[in-house]
């Protein structure tokens, strides 16, 4: 669902330590958090209220635009059996949304879910930057100053884009701890009325390396090096933008049209709000010739669970002696003019992987669609990779105009797009480039 105004949802508390710790869910969790505006808590109630069957429309919604919108937003809802539950925790004097599968209906009225019934909790943050004057987001009940979370960093969640906190550590550190990297908080999910008997209060992470994949940060120096990684990604950008503009031209040559034809003042193109274009274009034709232009700011890779390291069956891609690297994820960042910054995710993952049978997380993590990936030759790598042919998928890139503002808004965004058609057409421009 998306709010008015180009405003965004926010993945908090628990999904943030899975991004961290699993590049996705918390394996034993059952719920999904996030925070929106306290502004579109009229919208969410409407949307529940939509997703009633046999509701008719009054009038007024009929009559108003962005009421029609969550009408068709309720109903595609309903369409995958997926229903918006609107709630008041009278012990935090605060309300909240749930999303979950028709099928689980009663489980959550009863408050009996299991870890097989997953929810999505929506949580009305205050202080929102641009819709108040507050410098701190209350985050039921826990402030944050903006500057620790704004504006907000795309990351990777189980294959899905997702907005997060720009300083994740640093929130995590004062939510959970500064042992939260190493110490596993058993689940809030209740079993027979108390909390799950398996587990005491928190155990080292290290004790479930057995059961669940989890995410190792790997030093730049140590992470996987693809052969003139950031000339292949500016190319890709320009590529990408250009395709964007050519599909624009042609709807702003309509709109100009009907503007004139209608005598009506045609509103700001795609086109002119695409300005980095040339910016991109042009660094990626002087880049060889300047330097500090990119950098790979953070790397880590998703490990296989130790039972099925240095197995017969386990995966040959990343494999030294008893581990095994499932994929890696790069952090990069392109500076391709003084006043611009591109941030972008790139996903290494095995060309020839085998199964793991048996492993929950398998169930999200897949290789990248055949559209949005190529093959390169990368090398190094913890666990040491040689040289190894992978396929390399650039999950995400945002571009933002510097410097950057709690309230700055995104110039470029992939996922804003048909991304998998932008992908298509730039992987090939990133092909050539390293040729």
């Amino acid at each position: 669902m998306k709010f008015r105004e180009n405003r965004t949802v926010l993945r908090m508390r628990g999904p943030i330590l899975g991004v961290v710790r699993h590049h996705g869910f918390l394996p034993w969790e059952n719920d999904s958090d996030v925070c929106v505006p306290v502004e579109f808590a009229q919208e969410l109630l409407i949307l529940a209220l939509l997703g009633l069957q046999g509701l008719d429309l009054p009038e007024a919604c009929l009559q108003d635009q962005r009421c029609q919108e969550l009408a068709e937003a309720a109903a595609r809802l309903r369409s995958v059996g997926v229903r918006l539950l609107g709630t008041w925790i009278v012990k935090k004097n605060m309300e909240k949304f749930i999303f979950f599968a028709e099928e689980d209906a009663a489980a959550v009225m009863n408050n009996s879910r299991r870890v097989e019934d997953p929810v999505i909790d929506v949580y009305l943050c205050k202080g929102w930057p641009g819709l108040s004057g507050e410098r701190e987001l209350d985050e039921s009940g826990i402030l944050i100053p903006h500057e620790v979370i704004f504006p907000l960093q795309r990351t990777y969640f189980s294959g899905l884009s997702s907005w997060a906190y720009r300083k994740r550590r640093q929130v995590m550190d004062e939510r959970y701890g500064v042992d939260w990297p190493v110490e596993c908080r058993a689940p809030n999910w209740r079993e027979k009325g108390r909390r799950h008997g398996l587990w005491p209060f928190s155990v080292p992470c290290e004790a479930l390396y057995g059961h669940h994949s989890f995410a190792r940060e790997v030093s730049v120096s140590q992470a996987p090096q693809v052969a003139g990684l950031g000339i292949r990604m500016l190319a890709w950008l320009c590529a990408a933008m250009r395709s964007i503009d050519d599909e624009s031209d042609a709807t702003d040559r309509q709109a100009k049209l009907l503007a004139k034809m209608t005598q009506t003042p045609a509103r700001p193109t795609a086109a002119d709000s695409l300005a980095v274009t040339s910016q991109v274009c042009t660094a990626h034709v002087r880049a060889p010739r300047t330097a500090s232009w990119w950098e790979l700011r953070e790397a880590s890779a998703l490990m296989a669970t130790s039972l099925q390291r240095g197995t017969g069956a386990s995966i040959t891609f990343l494999e030294t002696g008893q581990e095994v690297a499932l994929h890696y994820l790069l952090d990069l960042a392109l500076h391709p003019s003084p006043d611009l910054l591109c941030e972008v995710i790139i996903r290494l993952w095995p060309v020839v992987p085998a199964a793991q049978p048996g492993v929950a997380e398998q169930t999200w993590l897949g290789p990248p669609p055949p559209r949005r990936r190529t093959v390169v030759i990368a090398e190094g790598g913890m666990p040491s990779l040689g040289s190894s042919e992978v396929f390399l998928e650039v999950f995400s890139c945002v571009c933002w105009r510097k410097p950057l503002l709690t309230v700055s808004s995104p110039a470029w965004d992939l996922h804003e797009l048909d991304s998998d058609l932008v992908a298509e057409a730039a992987m090939a421009a990133f092909g050539s480039a390293g040729t």
